[in-house]
C-alpha cells in the first residue's frame, strides 16, 4: 500500500481501535451526518461504542454513508430518547453475537440506558464489549454508584474469565473522594481505567472541554492486562475545526471521543 500515511488515524491494520464517543443528542444539527461522514474514515478504528442516539435512521444513514464495510446497531430502535449503540467496521472486526442490554432490574440506577454488550473477534481474539452511559449531575452519585456496583457484579458473576473492556459515558470523575468507581477501584487486580493519567492530567486533553472535567471512561479486566495498549482523548475539535473548535460543539457534540488501541 503506498499511499500516504493519514495523520489524523487513531487506529491503523495492525491494532484494535475502539473509540467511546457520546455523540451528543444525536443528531444535533442538520450537518451533523455530512460532518461525521468526513471524520470517522480518517479515524481508522473498528468499533466505535456511542451514546445519546436519537435517531435510528440517521445512524442508518451516517452508516451509509461510511460504506459496506461498516453495520450499526442501536440499543431502542424505536425511542427517541438518547440510547446506547454500536458503529462497527467489519474489515478487521467478527460480530460473535447481536449486541444484547443486560441488568434490566437496575435500570432505574443506570437511567433507562442498560449496558449494551457486543461480543467480537479481532485478530482470533475475542473481547467482550460493555458500552455505557451512567446517570448525569451532582445529586445522582449514589444511582452510579449502585450502577458500578451492579455492572462489578455481573462481570465477575458472568464474565469472570473473558476479555472484558467497559467503556462510555460515566458521567463522573475517577479522582473524586467520593468515588462512584470504587467496586472497580477497589480491586486493581482485577480492573483497570486506562485513562486514569488523562484523568489526573492536563485539562486540556479531558473529554468534557466545556467544564473542564475528563467524564469518559475506558476500563479493562486483568484478562487485558498484559496487552500493549495505549488510551488517547481524540482532540477533534482542535484537529478538524482548528479555526473556531466551538463548531465542533455546535455540529456534533459537547463530548470529544475516548480511545483505546490494543496491538495483538
Amino acid at each position: 500500500d503506498d499511499t500516504e500515511p493519514n495523520e489524523n488515524a487513531f487506529g491503523s491494520n495492525q491494532s484494535f481501535d475502539l473509540l467511546t464517543w457520546n455523540i451528543e443528542n444525536f443528531p444535533k444539527n442538520n450537518n451533523t451526518i455530512d460532518e461525521l461522514t468526513d471524520i470517522i474514515p480518517d479515524l481508522e478504528v473498528d468499533i466505535i461504542a456511542l451514546q445519546e442516539i436519537e435517531n435510528t435512521q440517521s445512524l442508518e444513514n451516517l452508516k451509509a454513508n461510511l460504506g459496506n464495510n461498516w453495520v450499526f446497531y442501536r440499543s431502542d430502535d424505536d425511542s427517541n430518547y438518547g440510547t446506547l449503540s454500536y458503529l462497527i467496521n467489519l474489515n478487521e472486526v467478527q460480530i460473535n453475537q447481536t449486541p444484547y442490554t443486560i441488568l434490566p432490574q437496575y435500570d432505574y440506577q443506570f437511567a433507562w440506558r442498560r449496558p449494551y454488550v457486543l461480543d467480537i473477534t479481532h485478530n482470533n481474539t475475542n473481547y467482550i464489549i460493555i458500552n455505557i452511559h451512567y446517570k448525569c449531575c451532582d445529586g445522582s452519585e449514589n444511582r452510579r454508584l449502585q450502577a458500578s456496583e451492579a455492572l462489578e457484579s455481573y462481570i465477575s458473576s458472568y464474565l469472570s474469565n473473558d476479555k472484558v473492556v467497559v467503556l462510555g459515558d460515566f458521567n463522573d470523575l475517577l479522582i473524586d473522594q467520593f468515588n462512584v468507581f470504587e467496586p472497580f477501584l477497589d480491586q486493581p487486580n482485577n480492573y483497570y481505567f486506562t485513562d486514569i493519567e488523562i484523568a489526573s492530567g492536563s485539562p486540556a486533553y479531558w473529554s468534557f472541554p466545556g467544564w473542564p472535567s475528563h467524564l469518559d471512561h475506558i476500563l479493562i479486566t486483568n484478562e487485558l492486562f498484559n496487552f500493549a495498549y495505549d488510551t488517547q482523548t481524540l482532540l477533534i475539535d482542535e484537529v478538524f475545526f482548528p479555526n473556531n473548535q466551538s463548531y465542533y460543539d455546535f455540529y456534533i457534540s459537547d463530548h470529544r471521543p475516548v480511545g483505546i488501541r490494543f496491538q495483538n
